[in-house]
């Protein structure tokens, strides 16, 4: 049986009780009967795939990309002429799941040919947003096919999240020193480096930072191999991703990490009720704690850390009711950006007001829209009709995370339901979707592993039925 066959949609059998090999049921999952087993050797065009994949992933870093710019870019070029000739490819784009963001990105093609949320010319420019979708999607198939073969994941995932890590490292070390030393992110990296360098770390830093908390969110899929060397090797690169939430200097950043771990706590494989009593404790104790520590921290040493204490003092006053400082101001005028997009929500609801004009040289905003969160920029520009096949895509996620988690527990399932929270949270509060070409790899990769999760367990959850085999009197003699 090849791959292609293995990953093909299965066939759906109505009123049939006994299932053969390769039969599968209705049900709500796609189901594929075939035991994980049966496809434990991908073909070599997988694997030639697959490590075009890693290679393009790991020149987009920051550090690398600025040194071989020509090698990222023909990375990213094959990357996308492979997708299509490897197997597995039209499997995943006739699930319903992928038909949602396939559509949505014909909403932002027609957007810029209609000239209402871009313009003709977006087509042409490789930053813009429906060519940036376009050339990430091969992740998604990246994911995809390696959660079908654990032991292969394990290896992609182990190599990408160790050599990032180890990419970073200098400059997390550099951060983490000013960071502790109490000053501010721009005065202590114009300090270590020339003034261009630090703008250009700091700005690599914006989308680095989430993308660093993404892959270690990745590596927590590793724990549920049997050698615990293994896990306690990606806690170390692990550690030094995570680190960047904190010392980068950027409250998103930061907002997410206590997001994503509050909600990586919340669904790990919990086997006993316990442990589940257990887990619920340290929630109640980890987050007040979390959040003082920060507040000693930032009082010992200020610098970044005090900023970013304050913004986030700033938003617990406001959830709270509390009166404190103004919640525009904490925010960096978040919350005015976002009335802004809100508002030409509620004047067209259904299909937005367009992009409008460009009021500031530096960011998204115009007179439509705040440009610093993707989903309500979306509802702004697109309305609902436009903004509706995203929601159902994360929505679709959502759905296939928790289905996976209520019948495997396992780390994989547990952190495939926490990165779908996180990144809803992330394009509320920032705009990172298709905005960065090496953040939006990995979380295209996060939705390909997802569906690849759905589909085996659903695979593992059909048994085929055991059938009698009639023994010659010749072999009963022997017996």
């Amino acid at each position: 049986m090849t791959v292609n066959e293995a990953l093909a949609p299965p066939t759906v059998l109505e009123g049939s009780g006994n299932l053969g090999h390769g039969e599968a049921i209705a049900g709500p999952w796609p189901t594929i009967a075939r035991s994980e087993g049966a496809i434990s050797k991908p073909p070599a065009a997988l694997i030639v795939f697959w490590a075009v994949a890693l290679s393009t992933m790991l020149f987009g870093h920051y550090q690398v990309s600025s040194r071989f710019n020509l090698l990222y870019k023909a990375f990213t070029v094959l990357v996308c002429v492979l997708a299509p000739l490897t197997p597995g490819f039209m499997a995943l784009l006739v699930k319903r799941q992928v038909l949602y963001l396939l559509l949505f990105e014909l909403v932002l093609i027609a957007g810029c040919l209609l000239g209402y949320t871009g313009s003709p010319s977006d087509l042409l420019r490789v930053s813009s947003q429906p060519v940036v979708m376009f050339r990430v999607l091969p992740f998604m198939l990246c994911g995809y096919t390696l959660a079908r073969f654990p032991r292969k994941e394990r290896l992609f995932l182990a190599i990408l999240v160790g050599v990032f890590a180890g990419i970073t490292l200098p400059d997390a070390l550099v951060l983490f020193r000013g960071t502790v030393s109490g000053k501010l992110r721009e005065r202590f990296l114009v300090e270590v480096y020339d003034e261009a360098s630090a703008e250009a770390l700091t700005s690599a830093m914006v989308n680095v930072s989430v993308t660093g908390l993404l892959l270690a969110l990745a590596g927590c899929r590793l724990y549920d191999s049997r050698h615990k060397i293994l896990r306690w090797a990606t806690a170390v690169p692990q550690a030094v991703l995570l680190s960047l939430s904190i010392t980068a200097g950027f409250t998103a950043a930061a907002v997410l990490l206590f997001w994503c771990s509050f909600t990586s706590v919340l669904f790990a494989p919990a086997r006993t009720l316990r442990f589940r009593v257990t887990l619920l404790l340290v929630i109640c104790i980890a987050v007040p704690a979390g959040y003082y520590a920060l507040r000693l921290a930032a009082g010992e040493t200020g610098g970044s850390l005090a900023q970013i204490h304050r913004r986030i003092d700033g938003l617990r006053q406001l959830v709270m009711g509390d009166e404190g400082e103004n919640a525009n101001e904490v925010t960096s005028g978040r919350f005015q950006l976002a009335v802004r997009s809100l508002s030409s929500f509620a004047r067209s609801p259904l299909v937005g007001l367009g992009k409008g004009r460009q009021t500031s040289e530096r960011g998204g905003d115009t007179e439509t829209i705040g440009g610093h969160s993707f989903l309500l920029d979306s509802l702004g520009q697109r309305g609902l009709l436009g903004t509706l096949p995203l929601i159902m895509w994360l929505w679709s996620l959502a759905n296939i995370s928790w289905r996976c988690l209520s019948r495997e527990r396992s780390w994989r399932a547990s952190t495939g339901l926490s990165f779908v929270l996180t990144w809803a949270l992330a394009i509320t509060i920032n705009p990172y979707f298709l905005g960065y070409l090496a953040l939006n790899s990995v979380v295209f990769l996060w939705f390909g592993l997802i569906l690849g999760d759905g589909a085996r367990v659903a695979s593992a959850s059909v048994k085929p039925a055991v059938r009698s085999v009639a023994i010659p009197p010749a072999m009963r003699a022997v017996g």
